[in-house]
């Protein structure tokens, strides 16, 4: 059958992939290989903030609680986060789908996008905002060229009010500017020269950038998120990791806190949505909360790195994982898993990568009235979304031709196309 007869074998086999369960090959487990061309450097200062000196002493030191806490954390969250990052099984479903250079160009393309629409996302959202982003790119002519023409947040709000019902996000503005630095070709691996460190490209998205490149496979980029930072001020108790005003906390807590220390009150407010907001910081450094009465509160604590802290962060999990055998985003992925209800990781999140693109497609399907395997399959032959609904699929005609989506066929529709075309 010829160029025909390929093009079924591929749809075959990838349907064939797609209906496997997790992990059913051992690459597809613990350490994927390194598939990124670079490593991104960060910016070290010639010295550090005294709040990470106090976290890193905390968390080298043998007989501190907090490091035995972390390395029981680690431990207890090995299970998920030393698959995590593991991409390996969708590469293969790319490769499958496209051939070997073309399907590893698109498993990066997404991997990319996921990393560029994670600020502020739970896993779930964050994988379908990419999908939507990525068949944006590839469905609208004008997305492209007027990505190239982003220059601040302004402009990446205004791109992101043209994405699909179903794809916003409070943070869609920033995800669309760093999918312009993306296509603008600024995600560079080293800075830019004659540019100080403190003002050069190593200090812009940090976690995006490395949420990208472990999920490609390195060995030291990593993403350090909110509940990242969160456990390290938790390591220090330094009232410096706090948040500022206008923290969101329950009504719960405002109501312990102020009852129990009534000239707290002050360090309160209401905010736009009608939920009370606190001042942790201000509260415990002007000596009114005992900071150790509030440090059980995920949210009290700050939500991202400093430019001068990402990089030492980086180099200690990278420090980590040779002490206990695994790379560091490995390390981060096991203490994100580990240290969940510690730090507030959001349940849907407790699942690999790969876990929750199957979560995710489920979803889908469940919306569309097709398998997982349809939604899949429309996702890797056409760049299909994985978060809302789409047109109907075609028949399996769509499988021929250069310029038709592939509908995501039936095993009853391949088994007819191949019966009748002997």
């Amino acid at each position: 059958m010829g160029k025909l007869g390929d093009t079924l074998d591929s749809a075959v086999g990838l349907l064939d992939m797609l209906k496997k369960p997790p992990g059913s090959d051992p690459r597809y487990r613990g350490v994927a290989p390194n598939r990124t061309d670079f490593t991104f450097m960060r910016y070290n200062p010639a010295k550090l903030p005294e709040r990470l000196q106090k976290s890193l002493t905390a968390l080298r030191d043998p007989n501190n609680p907090m490091r035995q806490d972390m390395l029981e954390s680690i431990e207890a969250g090995l299970e998920v986060g030393e698959d995590w990052y593991n991409t390996e099984e969708l590469r293969d479903w790319f490769i499958m789908g496209h051939g070997e250079e073309e399907g590893t160009r698109q498993w990066a393309e997404y991997l990319d996008l996921v990393g560029a629409t994670s600020p502020g996302s739970k896993v779930p959202p964050n994988i379908g905002n990419a999908s939507a982003v990525r068949n944006r790119l590839y469905t609208d002519p004008e997305y492209l060229e007027q990505l190239q023409n982003v220059e601040n947040i302004e402009g990446g709000r205004a791109l992101a009010k043209g994405r699909q019902p179903g794809y916003g996000h409070k943070t869609a503005g920033l995800q669309e500017l760093i999918v312009s630095k993306q296509t603008q070709g600024k995600f560079d691996a080293l800075p830019e020269p004659g540019v100080s460190g403190t003002k050069s490209s190593m200090v812009e998205n940090p976690k995006p950038k490395g949420f990208g490149q472990s999920l490609k496979g390195s060995e030291k980029n990593i993403a350090a998120d909110l509940h990242f930072t969160r456990y390290f001020g938790m390591a220090s108790m330094d009232p410096d990791w706090l948040n500022v005003a206008g923290t969101e906390v329950g009504q719960e807590f405002a109501d312990k806190i102020m009852e129990a220390y009534p000239k707290a009150k002050k360090y309160f407010a209401t905010n736009k949505m009608g939920k009370p907001s606190f001042n942790p910081k201000a509260a415990v450094k002007d000596g009114v909360v005992p900071i150790e009465v509030i440090s059980d509160n995920p949210g009290v604590w700050s939500a991202m790195p400093n430019n001068n802290e990402y990089g030492a962060m980086e180099d200690f999990m990278f420090e980590l994982g040779n002490e206990l055998g695994l790379t560091g985003p490995q390390v981060q992925a096991a203490l994100w898993m580990g240290a969940a209800r510690k730090t507030g990781v959001d349940p849907t999140s407790q699942t690999t990568f790969m876990g929750a693109v199957r979560d995710r497609a489920d979803i889908q399907a469940a919306k569309r009235g097709q398998t997982r395997e349809q939604v899949l399959f429309d996702f890797i032959m056409n760049k299909g979304l994985l978060a809302a609904p789409v047109a109907a699929p075609l028949g399996v005609m769509g499988l021929v031709g250069n310029n038709q989506a592939q509908a995501a066929p039936t095993e009853n529709d391949l088994l007819q196309y191949l019966e009748a075309n002997r």
